[in-house]
């Protein structure tokens, strides 16, 4: 009799060589891939990834739904006792596309190692060295000890953009890291520059911000508008400076770093994209809901202003991103 782990292994073929032949898949090298990929999975995950490559093949047309509905019996057989039916698994597919699963290349227990591994390579590179705060939803999970959860395509970070210069230093003198730019593809939101793992797809944003004589901020965002550089400021005051980027050193594996207060994350994100509600959410209990009430409130009195840029060191930096990347393309 068979064991439980050869019985799944064969339903796993059947299911690959199965949609392989449908989707005129004939690189037998590519299916025993996939077939070794997902049989090392657990459960949950394999049904994910199946879940989520069928339902590419279905947008690219290269398959039908009659097609993707009679498979339906093997994935079933690989689930949990959660899922009975083609509408559990339809369920399932729904939610992991409202969370932003469904567009990536590699599993969520992947991701999520690789997300932590590059948090906790990054603080040891830069060890509180710089004035600088993580943000996002991440941040989140780990300030309040939760299990992640969703994907997680990046990582976020303000830093002083008078730090810059040095940061990019360290940087490239690094093993792990390259410092690229992001201006010339970004509006009026998003991050500048980003800091990319070598030979892994994570990478951390970057935001900007001025630190004041007074200890207050002013965030900055950069963008092209007419082949000119413009930069959109917002000026937050000293109290409320102080609430959203509180200097409280914490400690992941020994390295420190500061983070955003869950408040300002949570008030980022409450009426933002599915996954971010859904990062909200989680959150929630742990806020102090004056506080976050405040920052509401207050947000409209925070100055914002518009000005062009002929130079600095936003420029400065741009260029010799652009220099480095002529550089490795010749």
């Amino acid at each position: 009799m068979k064991d439980r782990n050869e019985k799944r292994e064969e339903i796993v073929r059947h299911l690959v060589t199965t949609v392989a032949t449908e989707a005129n898949i004939k690189e037998k090298e590519v299916i025993e891939r996939e077939i070794d990929t997902i049989s090392k999975m657990k459960d949950q995950e394999a049904m994910d990834y199946i879940l989520i490559t069928l339902n590419r093949f279905y947008e690219r047309k290269i398959l039908t739904k009659e097609q993707i509905i009679s498979n339906a019996e093997d994935i079933l057989s690989l689930s949990t006792e959660e899922y009975k039916t083609i509408d559990d698994l339809l369920n399932r597919l729904f939610w992991l596309k409202s969370r932003n699963f469904d567009h990536q290349n590699t599993s969520l227990r992947e991701n999520h190692e690789l997300v932590m591994e590059t948090f906790d390579k990054l603080n040891a590179l830069i060890e509180n060295n710089f004035d600088c705060f993580y943000t996002g939803g991440l941040q989140g999970y780990i300030a309040t000890n939760q299990r992640l959860e969703r994907f997680h395509g990046d990582i976020d970070l303000f830093i002083n953009e008078n730090e810059l210069l040095e940061l990019k230093k360290v940087i490239d003198e690094s093993s792990e890291f390259t410092f690229k730019s992001s201006l010339e593809k970004k509006g009026k939101t998003g991050h500048e520059f980003e800091i990319v793992c070598k030979d892994k797809p994570m990478s951390i944003g970057l935001f900007l911000f001025e630190r004041e004589f007074d200890d207050s901020v002013t965030l900055k965002s950069y963008y092209y508008e007419n082949k000119e550089l413009h930069v959109q400021e917002r000026h937050y005051d000293k109290k409320y400076t102080n609430i959203v980027f509180p200097k409280v050193p914490r400690t992941y594996h020994n390295h420190c770093y500061q983070m955003m207060s869950l408040e300002a994350i949570y008030n980022s994100k409450k009426n933002g994209r599915i996954k971010d509600k859904y990062d909200a959410k989680k959150i929630e209990p742990y806020i102090n809901q004056e506080t976050e009430k405040y920052l509401d409130l207050e947000q409209v009195n925070q100055v914002m202003t518009t000005k062009t840029v002929n130079r600095g060191v936003i420029l400065e930096i741009e260029g010799m991103c652009n220099y480095s990347d002529y550089g490795t393309q010749k």
